[in-house]
């Protein structure tokens, strides 16, 4: 028996090292034969094979609230295209669910849209930070309706208000991601 734990002994090390470094294992051709379990730990542990993650770039963050603004136009469009509020209905009551069903299709939409260009670009990103990003953004959006119309007599309608929201969620999602990506 001591003959066998003898010769595991450098094998145990050479698969356990990089698991307690919190890297994978490294791929069995690039590991040396030796003799000497020093040795085989110092190889394991130098080379791991962790998948590289890129670093946002300012280029990739502006990319990314494009995407963002894309899906949240997409999200609200689809809801203010369909529902549509007749006379018959109580006007308030289909124009607040219209209202707030459009609001929260674009905050999906536009973290759908940041998650799936963070994936293809291949950088870190948080679907839980894009959600509050993008809330956020919604949040500056009305803020910024409400000082608009605020003591005033006009009412800002659907195309200079739609792209308010549309941009906040956006841009909301995109930094919210960013900010709340894991660093490796």
């Amino acid at each position: 028996m001591r003959i066998l734990t003898s010769r595991l002994a450098p094998l145990l090390v050479l698969v356990a090292a990089p698991r307690l470094a919190g890297a994978q294992s490294p791929h069995p051709a690039a590991l040396r034969r030796t003799s000497r379990p020093d040795v085989a730990l110092v190889a394991a542990t130098q080379a791991p094979t962790q998948a590289p993650t890129h670093a946002p770039t300012q280029a990739s963050v502006v990319a990314s609230s494009l995407a963002g603004a894309a899906g949240s136009l997409a999200g609200i469009g689809a809801v203010m295209l369909t529902v549509h509020c007749t006379s018959r209905d109580n006007d308030e009551a289909c124009g607040i669910s219209r209202i707030l069903g459009a609001g929260a299709a674009g905050i999906a939409g536009s973290v759908v849209a940041v998650a799936l260009f963070s994936s293809r670009a291949g950088v870190s990103r948080s679907a839980a930070g894009a959600l509050l990003g993008s809330t956020l953004g919604t949040a500056l959006a009305l803020g910024a309706h409400y000082a608009l119309n605020h003591d005033s007599a006009r009412n800002l309608g659907d195309t200079a208000v739609i792209p308010l929201f549309v941009i906040g969620q956006g841009v909301g999602a995109a930094l919210g991601s960013r900010a709340f990506a894991r660093r490796s």
